[in-house]
Formats: structure tokens, C-alpha cells, sequence
């Protein structure tokens, strides 16, 4: 159920391809011309609610559970509103690891047509420890951030489904990012390589506009 409430949400199944996510685009609402996305404020950016972490069970979700996240990214799981922080961040994440992917191993022309063409978008496992009930985030928050998300919060029974969901929403929001920020772009320069054309020319401007966006939003 949880796969199927992020197809929803993102108009796309992670772990496609980079071919099939720029197909994706297609049937997505586009961006206003010229309206490329602005730094990290739009990287990531949550839904600046500062809902209080809760310290009680009983219809919450034990934050010490993903301690291993709170860890990567440096946050302390008892702060204010820390897990809407924790979804932003990894958001922001996800886009530019795609980003440096792109960046570090789409260097020629071939290597770039190779991602597109054989590579798979990221699909994070989400994994559970024990708890040792140190912070709880409370369902209700929860209900908001999903029904906020376009999805029915009765899709998503239990709060390990809802907050397995946020999660791997976070991670999906960055590839959609990518595929709103670059997918024209991608998708003509793999028409005009897989025609033969000569694309080198439009591999270094799609290189300079990643590096560029990559070094704007780290």
C-alpha cells in the first residue's frame, strides 16, 4: 500500500528508470517558463509547521526508531519539529546526491546516455530499530503531512506505514525535482543520441547547467 500512495504522490515509481521517470514528466502539471527553481528554499522546502515533539505513546510513532537518520543528518530527534526538519533535509539530499551522480559519472556523452538509458532512480529501504522511546512524533501530525502529500490518510493504516511513506516521499521529491528541473533536457538530448546526432555540444551545456545548479544549492 505504501508504493502505491507514493506512485500517487509523485507521479512516478521509484526505482524506474531515468527513462521512464522522464516520461513521468509528461503527464506532470509544468513549470511556469522560465521559472527554474531557486536554491535550497525551494530544495526542500517543508511545511513550516514547528509541531512539538511528544514524549508520550499511544497514537505516535517512537522517533528513536530511525535514530540512524537523526544521526546522518544531525539532528536531535527531541527538538522542536524535528521531523518536518528531518523530511526537508532529506529532500534536499536527494537532489543533490542526483545531482552529483550526474555530475561525477555522466562525464561523456556515452556515460550520460548510459544513466539515462540503464540506470535506475533511487528506491531507499526503510528499516525500523526496537525504540527506546526517547521522542514520539504524534499521528496527527503525521495525518497532516500525508493528506498534505494528495493521499488519503486511510490508505496508510498504521503510523510505521505513514511515517515509512514521508520518508520515501522525501527521497521521491528530489528525483522529481530533478525531473522537473532537467527532464526536457534529458529526454531531447537522448532523442537526438540514440538518432545519431552530434549531441557533444548539448552534453556540455547539460554538464555546466548540473555542475552550476550542484555547486549553487550545496
Amino acid at each position: 500500500m505504501v508504493y502505491i500512495a507514493l506512485s500517487v504522490a509523485l507521479g512516478f515509481a521509484l526505482g524506474c528508470t531515468y527513462r521512464e521517470l522522464m516520461g513521468s514528466r509528461r503527464g506532470a502539471p509544468r513549470p511556469a517558463p522560465g521559472k527554474r527553481r531557486e536554491a535550497g528554499a525551494e530544495a526542500g522546502s517543508g511545511t513550516g509547521k514547528t509541531e512539538p515533539v511528544e514524549t508520550g505513546a499511544g497514537g505516535s510513532f517512537d522517533l528513536s526508531r530511525i535514530s540512524d537518520l537523526f544521526e546522518k543528518y544531525k539532528l536531535d530527534m527531541k527538538d522542536i519539529g524535528v521531523f518536518p526538519r528531518l523530511l526537508k533535509f532529506i529532500w534536499q539530499q536527494s537532489y543533490l546526491s542526483l545531482l552529483r551522480l550526474f555530475a561525477e559519472q555522466g562525464a561523456s556523452p556515452d556515460a550520460f546516455a548510459r544513466i539515462l538509458r540503464e540506470m535506475n532512480t533511487p528506491c531507499p529501504e526503510i528499516t525500523f530499530s526496537a525504540g527506546s522511546g526517547q521522542a514520539f512524533v504524534t499521528e496527527e501530525l503525521l495525518n497532516t503531512l500525508v493528506a498534505e502529500a494528495g493521499v488519503a490518510c486511510e490508505k496508510l493504516p498504521g503510523t510505521d506505514d505513514k511515517v515509512r511513506f514521508l520518508l520515501m516521499l522525501s527521497y521521491g521529491k528530489g528525483v522529481r525535482m530533478l525531473r522537473d528541473e532537467f527532464g526536457e533536457d534529458f529526454e531531447a538530448f537522448l532523442e537526438a543520441y540514440e538518432q545519431g546526432k552530434e549531441v557533444s555540444g548539448l552534453h556540455a551545456e547539460l554538464m555546466d547547467a548540473i555542475r552550476s545548479r550542484y555547486e549553487f544549492v550545496s
